[in-house]
C-alpha cells in the first residue's frame, strides 16, 4: 500500500477467509478496513455450515429448526436440500455470529464482510432458482446477522463469479421472481460488487477496468435495481499481474485492485463562482469556494454543477467533487481540461460525495 502511494481516502478492505483477530490488528494499523470474508463453499466455512456455536441462553432464542448441521443435496456442494432461503439465511448469520464474538474478550471483529461468491450455478442447471434464493438468504444473513442478539445491519463486498456477470443480469426478473429477489439482496447487502473478470494488464488501470467491465455494462442497461448496483460495481483485476500506477501518484506497484463504487447522494450547495460548462466529459463545474472547502474538509477541487454525457454515464452526478484527475489534484477547469487533453480513452476522477471518496473512469468524449 505505501509502495503505490494511494491517495488518502481510497477505501482499502482486506479479510481472512474466516475471522482473525492478529490479521485485524495488522490491517487497522495500515490504516484499512478488516472483511473478513465468508466462502459459500463448505469445505471453506465448516464451522458455519456445521451448526450454531452459541451459549445455550442466546440459542434459546432462536428458530431450533435451523439448530444442525445444514443438510446438503450433494455432500460438499453448496446447496441445502430444502428450505433454501433459510439455509441461506441462516448460514449468513451464522458468519455474523463468529464476527460477533471474535475479537477480544468476545467482542466484534469487524463491521463489513465479503461474500465469495454469487456462483455460476444462479444462472443455469436444474436447481438455478433454488440457488438464487440460497445466495439471497445468505446474503440477507450476512447484512442483518442477528438483531435479537445486538447485531446491526452491515453492508460488505460481493465476488460475482465470471460465468455470472453478463448472464445474470440479461435474466427477465419479474416481480417477485427468484432472480429478482437475488437482485435486491445484493443491491441491499452490498457497498461494493466485485466481478471476477481478473483480466492482465500493463498500464492505465482504469482504462483496464472500464474496458472489461461487460458485467457493470449490462447492469446499467437493465432495470432500476440492477442499474443500483451497476452504479457500486467493481472490476476484478488479477493479483500479482504486472500493474504500473504511475496514473495515480507517480509510483509503481504490484497485487493493487483499483476499484468502483457507489457512493452517497449527499450534494454540495452553490454558489456564485464561474463555472466550466460541458467539454469532453460533459462536467459543468465550478471551484468551491473557501467556505465550502471548509465543509467538505477539503483544499480546492471543483463542484459539479452539472452532469451529462460520458460523466453522467459514469454516475458522477450535481454536487459531487472532483479533487484529482489522474492522480494530479485540480483546483481549476484548466487544469481538469489539460488532463482531458492528456488522456487516451478514459480519464480517471477522484470523486467525494459527502465524505466518501472513491476513483470513477469516465469515458473521454
Amino acid at each position: 500500500m505505501k509502495a503505490a502511494g494511494l491517495p488518502v481516502g481510497v477505501s482499502t478492505y482486506i479479510g481472512t477467509y474466516g475471522p482473525n483477530q492478529a490479521t485485524a490488528d495488522e490491517v487497522e494499523a495500515l490504516p484499512a478496513t478488516y472483511a473478513p470474508l465468508f466462502s459459500i463453499q463448505p469445505s471453506t466455512s465448516k464451522q458455519a455450515y456445521g451448526g450454531r456455536r452459541l451459549p445455550p441462553e442466546q440459542n434459546a432464542l432462536l428458530d431450533p429448526r435451523y439448530d444442525h448441521p445444514l443438510p446438503l443435496v450433494i455432500p460438499g456442494e453448496p446447496l441445502p436440500a430444502r428450505d433454501h432461503l433459510k439455509w441461506g439465511l441462516e448460514l449468513g448469520r451464522r458468519f455474523r455470529d463468529q464476527m460477533r464474538t471474535s475479537g477480544p474478550g468476545g467482542a466484534p471483529i469487524a463491521t463489513t464482510w465479503q461474500f465469495d461468491e454469487i456462483l455460476r450455478q444462479v444462472v443455469d442447471g436444474p436447481n438455478a432458482d433454488a440457488h438464487k434464493l440460497y445466495a439471497t438468504g445468505i446474503l440477507a444473513g450476512l447484512r442483518l446477522g442477528r438483531p435479537q442478539l445486538g447485531d446491526a445491519p452491515e453492508q460488505g463486498v460481493v465476488f460475482a463469479a465470471r460465468a455470472t456477470l453478463v448472464a445474470l443480469p440479461e435474466l427477465p426478473a419479474p416481480t417477485g421472481s427468484p432472480v429478482a429477489q437475488l437482485w435486491d439482496a445484493i443491491d441491499r447487502a452490498a457497498h461494493s460488487y466485485v466481478g471476477e473478470e481478473y483480466m492482465n494488464f500493463d498500464g492505465d488501470p482504469a482504462l483496464a477496468a472500464a474496458s472489461n467491465a461487460a458485467g457493470q455494462k449490462q447492469m446499467l442497461a437493465a432495470g432500476p435495481t440492477r442499474r443500483k448496483v451497476g452504479m457500486k460495481y467493481v472490476a476484478g483485476m488479477t493479483p500479482g499481474s504486472s500493474v504500473n500506477l504511475e496514473i495515480w501518484r507517480n509510483h509503481g506497484a504490484k497485487n493493487l485492485t483499483v476499484t468502483l463504487g457507489a457512493l452517497e447522494d449527499k450534494r454540495t450547495a452553490a454558489s456564485g463562482a464561474p463555472r466550466e460548462q460541458g467539454g469532453k466529459l460533459g462536467l459543468a463545474v465550478r471551484p468551491l469556494s473557501p467556505e465550502e472547502q471548509r465543509q467538505s474538509n477539503t483544499k480546492g477541487g471543483l463542484v459539479v454543477e452539472r452532469a451529462t454525457g460520458p460523466a453522467a454515464e459514469a454516475g458522477i452526478q450535481p454536487g459531487d467533487v472532483v479533487l484529482a484527475a489522474n492522480g494530479a489534484t485540480v483546483n481549476n477547469a484548466d487544469e481538469l481540461k489539460s488532463a482531458v487533453e492528456k488522456s487516451k480513452g478514459h480519464i480517471a476522477l477522484l470523486i467525494q460525495r459527502g465524505e466518501a471518496r472513491i476513483f470513477v473512469p469516465v469515458r473521454v468524449g
